[in-house]
């Protein structure tokens, strides 16, 4: 899992960047409240992937749970804002987006809340070597 830890690092990065780009020019309120909210999330599943990882135990699986589900949650909000938010009245990238960019849209939040699933798992189920 240190592996996955240091790649989920440089989605990290990469997600970060272009958050904190888009939230420094004009972008409707959804849009603003979204990033601003996957930075917090993306965060977090990088601290759990960190714990994961390095088999360090932080907080307790409860406070893990909330945080995937809250991930997975944006992820769900994230697509039909981007995918379907002509219909809403916001600009989107896709005028007809199909299941292939709908896909690729949830994947970073599916990415990120994997190792928080785990890590949740591993500390009920108590550390093993």
């Amino acid at each position: 899992m240190k592996g996955y830890f240091f790649l989920l690092a440089l989605l990290y990065i990469a997600t970060m960047v272009m958050n904190i780009w888009s939230l420094t020019h004009s972008i409707p309120m959804l849009m603003a409240l979204k990033n601003a909210l996957d930075i917090v999330l993306f965060s977090l599943c990088l601290f759990g992937a960190y714990g994961l990882g390095f088999k360090r135990e932080y907080w307790v699986p409860a406070r893990w749970r909330l945080t995937y589900q809250a991930t997975l949650a944006l992820g769900v909000f994230s697509v039909i804002l981007m995918g379907f938010g002509e219909r809403f009245g916001m600009p989107t990238p896709y005028t007809e987006p199909g299941i292939i960019q709908l896909v690729l849209m949830y994947l970073p939040y599916l990415l990120f809340a994997l190792p928080v699933i785990l890590y949740d798992n591993t500390l009920r189920k108590g550390f093993q070597e």
